[in-house]
């Protein structure tokens, strides 16, 4: 795991980071850890009151399915004015499901299902097939700078979700933590050992001791992050130097067919017999917030869902974390405007917003498309494509929403039989949620074409 986003909020911020069900989503979500957590450095992963929902049979008198989800960070995190947010949103089958760094169980009924990664971006997506009982493993990273040189294909293939048997090895958060213990005890005793027969105090020689042994616990501990740096390093240049592709199915629709493609898969479109296959590559990127509704001193995260506590308290360090409890308004100040920079938001939202799919239509009809590289086989001869930016979610909008939102790109594309043909665009959209963190007060955006 990259710990860089939670060194740059501080423990005692990072709780609305973490990876948590999404309070829009329907899936049951139990996370692994919490790590934002200062003394308890591992979690146990189900509780047992939390085991008959996890095994419950679903509709249908099947056994439901497990989906364990990794969201983790590329690289570092700098402060920057024009920072977007990029916090993950996982969708299944189109809906929001959890949102936020860490590992979780989510439960899912048995049968097909379409894992989509958004980070502020359009990410990855993932075909999963889970038989009742079964158990799917899938890992997706997000960056928080993303460049915008080489259009669609490139910032597709800038974020990644895989299945996590694939992703590169990286040290947990207790490497750190165990490197230091063992360059304390280290220190200890390469400095009592040579003392025990000399001619010393017991306190004097107590002291040298436990000053070799704070001295073992620092070199251990930054041996351990540039360690981590490295292992972090490798683990990127692997993922750049490609990584495992999915396959996804077609599915017709009135005079053809449409199948996602990995941005990664490199083989040519197959247009099949009597047909022509067309690649419409659509990609958006999520701007910086043109104003902050600005949200008071603290965010108005509801808790309940988020921890699964009745009673919202959590150990940070020393300190009991209580929403309820006074606050310094100074350095409420101070950490609002850290996250501003660093994630392109003064409060996470209560409702993390996402992006729909995008409305594609050919001669007229509506065909499905998703954020990504969607591949048509379609009759040879002139078509008509036309694509929209979707609408804010009808559960994110409401009568202060403000909607401004471009016309879209209208293409005419001569197929030739077995030919192809490809079309490149990246949508920049605003949006900005209300003081509530319910729901949208803007949503504007964009196409542009590569």
């Amino acid at each position: 795991m990259n710990w860089a986003w939670l060194r740059a909020l501080g423990t005692a911020h990072a709780a609305p980071y973490e990876i948590a069900r999404h309070p829009l989503g329907d899936h049951a979500l139990q996370p692994h850890e919490y790590y934002a957590a200062g003394r308890n450095l591992r979690r146990t992963r189900l509780r047992l009151r939390d085991a008959p929902a996890l095994f419950a049979p679903a509709k249908g008198g099947t056994g439901n399915g497990v989906l364990v989800f990794e969201s983790d960070l590329l690289g570092p995190v700098v402060g920057a004015e024009d920072t977007r947010p990029f916090t993950p949103v996982l969708l299944i089958d189109g809906e929001p499901a959890a949102t936020g760094f860490g590992r979780a169980d989510l439960l899912l009924p048995p049968g097909p299902h379409l894992v989509e990664l958004q980070s502020g971006a359009s990410a990855g997506y993932w075909p999963v097939d889970l038989p009742p009982g079964g158990t799917a493993r899938l890992t997706g990273f997000t960056r928080q700078r993303l460049h915008h040189a080489g259009g669609a294909p490139a910032l597709l293939r800038s974020l990644f979700l895989m299945p996590t048997a694939a992703a590169p090895v990286r040290l947990g958060r207790r490497f750190t933590v165990y490197a230091s213990l063992i360059g304390a005890v280290a220190g200890f005793l390469a400095l009592a050992m040579p003392l025990a027969d000399a001619e010393l105090g017991k306190t004097p020689g107590l002291l040298l001791a436990g000053g070799a042994a704070l001295a073992g616990a620092i070199a251990g501990s930054l041996l351990a992050k540039g360690i981590e740096r490295i292992v972090l390093r490798a683990a990127e240049r692997r993922l750049a130097g490609g990584v495992r592709t999915a396959t996804h199915r077609p599915t017709a629709f009135p005079g053809g067919s449409w199948r996602p493609v990995d941005p990664r898969d490199t083989t040519a479109p197959q247009p099949g017999e009597d047909m022509a296959a067309l690649r419409l590559t659509l990609a958006y990127v999520q701007t910086p917030h043109a104003f902050d509704p600005g949200r008071g001193s603290r965010p108005p995260l509801r808790r309940r869902w988020r921890m699964g506590e009745e009673a919202p308290v959590r150990v940070v360090g020393p300190n009991r974390y209580d929403p309820r409890r006074p606050v310094d308004e100074t350095d409420e100040a101070k950490a609002a405007a850290k996250r501003r920079s660093r994630f392109g938001e003064t409060y996470p939202p209560e409702v993390r917003p996402w992006v729909a799919a995008p409305v594609v239509r050919i001669d007229g009809e509506p065909v499905p498309a998703l954020w990504g590289v969607n591949e048509y086989r379609l009759q040879a001869g002139r078509h008509r494509i036309a694509v929209e930016i979707p609408p804010p979610p009808e559960l994110l909008a409401g009568e202060r929403t403000e909607v401004e939102v471009e016309a879209g790109l209208v293409r005419s594309v001569d197929l030739t039989l077995g030919g192809t043909a490809t079309i490149e665009a990246v949508a920049f959209i605003e949006i900005t949620s209300d003081a509530e963190g319910q729901q949208l007060t803007r949503y504007r955006g964009s196409f542009s074409e590569n």
